[in-house]
């Protein structure tokens, strides 16, 4: 019996991480076909050819800085509204 308790962290752990390295390659895939990944490197200037009052302005507004923050809490949402949804889903909340 001891033995049986004593594998209970390791199967949910397990169950865990496969979990999450499947949600990180979804992500991944689908991140690959979002646009963001270049309208941050053009806030920073990173993009040969942007022009130069993009450039000022980004120096007086820090829109990459934005940016992360924006993505930042955008995540943030997102699982709390998961959250919120499973635990409606298994009716711990109402």
């Amino acid at each position: 019996m001891a033995e049986f308790f004593s594998s209970i962290p390791e199967f949910f752990g397990n169950l865990i991480g496969g979990a999450a390295d499947k949600l990180n390659g979804a992500l991944d895939t689908l991140s690959s076909f979002c646009p963001f990944n270049g309208v941050i490197d053009y806030l920073h200037g990173g993009v040969d050819g942007a022009p130069d009052w993009l450039r000022a302005l980004n120096w007086f507004v820090p829109m990459g800085q934005i940016m992360t923050m924006l993505e930042a809490w955008g995540a943030a949402i997102l699982v709390w509204y998961g959250a919120s949804i499973a635990l409606r889903w298994i009716k711990a909340v109402e």
